[in-house]
């Protein structure tokens, strides 16, 4: 292989594989040891890269060492500060915090001096139950909705406010024997409703619904005619007429079952008056008028004529179930006035009506010991059993259940 000589030996350069001129391989010995040489040299060539890269890195890493231990000091200095002042700002905020809740006690027990709170569970248990009186008690009746919304006549009623039960147990309790017991409750038609029954029940609940004493409701006088089984009341029965009728007669029986449903009993009402639905008053008087008078057909004026007759005669039939059933009077809608706990006059104005006298408790049977039904149950007035019998002493027994008598009296 030839080699360059240039005239200084210092500037001697051996040729590089990619500058060395190729000779004409003469034999495959030739190429072989040609391509040897070439990979020596480049391997040659990698290693020295690789440690000079090497030696570059070093040379940072020592670098940056270096650099730590000088700054080192610094860092931490810096490090010191920056803590200091989170002490400082967390100082800072405990004593804005106290300051602000210091400021919120004092705002508290000025309010607690300046506002006059009104003691009104230490006003007297009699004073009590006529301001209950004034916000629980309607003017009118508390007419119970079944199936959602009806069209009912609008009457002009006062509200109730409820929300003084809200405050405490003993305002609810006080006002629960209020609110139920001097209220008036419309139970509409006496029937069998189950689901209605379970509803309302649900609803108020039965220790709530055991405190009702005003009740009025209605019965249409053609459930008694219906009632009947066949071959009572007419010669002859048309043979759609039900041998087990689904209307019941007005029966003491019926009604306690009925009125048990809702969980009231009757025996603890202090009123309980119904009202008689005339004929021609309701569906069920068409089923009367088919059964009893098929042959009218479909002339409107014969069919008029019809519950006319039936009508003229309707206090027979009143008289009768007062016959069948001892504690059943009938009344009008006088008497029955003079013993509500406000003033009211219905929008049925005109109908005739049963009222239903109780028993006494010593009549009672299977009920134990015989209990006063106008004293208000003593768990109420546990805490002041002196101002109770204060109470029981001042105001008449019946007025202790009934406060609109006492209303009445101081208003005339």
């Amino acid at each position: 292989m030839p080699i360059n000589w240039d005239r200084d030996e210092s500037n001697y350069k051996t040729p590089s594989a990619a500058n060395r001129p190729v000779e004409s391989p003469k034999s495959l010995k030739d190429v072989m040891d040609q391509l040897n040489a070439i990979s020596l040299e480049d391997s040659d060539t990698q290693t020295r890269k690789e440690t000079r890269t090497v030696d570059v890195g070093m040379a940072k890493l020592h670098a940056v060492l270096n650099k730590s231990k000088l700054s080192g000091k610094v860092y931490l200095k810096t490090a010191e500060l920056r803590a200091d002042d989170a002490r400082q700002s967390i100082v800072k905020a405990w004593e804005i915090v106290k300051q602000a809740r210091e400021a919120a006690a004092h705002a508290e027990n000025n309010k607690k001096q300046d506002v006059n709170i009104f003691p009104f569970l230490a006003l007297p248990t009699e004073l009590r139950l006529l301001i209950y009186q004034e916000l629980l008690v309607s003017d009118n009746r508390l007419l119970l909705a079944r199936r959602g919304p009806r069209k009912v006549a609008k009457e002009a009623q006062r509200g109730l406010h409820t929300s003084i039960m809200r405050t405490c147990k003993k305002c609810a309790d006080e006002g629960a024997i209020v609110l139920y017991g001097n209220n008036l409750f419309d139970f509409e038609e006496i029937r069998h409703r189950p689901f209605f029954s379970r509803t309302v029940s649900s609803l108020i609940g039965p220790k709530n619904a055991s405190l009702i004493r005003f009740v009025i409701a209605e019965y249409p006088a053609s459930y008694e005619e219906l009632s009947r089984g066949p071959g009572e009341g007419s010669e002859e029965r048309p043979k759609h007429w039900d041998e087990k009728p689904r209307y019941h007669a007005l029966s003491l029986e019926y009604m306690t079952e009925f009125f048990q449903n809702f969980s009231v009993d009757l025996d603890q009402l202090r009123l309980l008056a119904i009202s008689i639905v005339p004929f021609g008053h309701d569906d069920a008087s068409m089923k009367v008028l088919r059964a009893q008078a098929p042959g009218l057909g479909d002339s409107q004026e014969a069919k008029e004529m019809w519950v006319q007759s039936k009508n003229e005669v309707l206090l027979d039939l009143i008289d009768g179930i007062c016959a069948r059933e001892e504690r059943m009077k009938r009344t009008n809608f006088a008497n029955i006035m003079t013993k509500l706990p406000f003033e009211w006059t219905p929008s049925f104005d005109g109908r005739h009506w049963i009222e239903y006298e109780r028993r006494d408790p010593i009549e009672r049977k299977g009920k134990g010991r015989a209990e006063s039904l106008h004293t208000v149950p003593s768990t109420v007035f546990d805490d002041e059993k002196e101002d109770t019998d204060t109470v029981q002493e001042s105001l008449p027994v019946e007025l202790f259940w009934s406060y609109g008598g006492l209303v009445k009296g101081s208003e005339t």
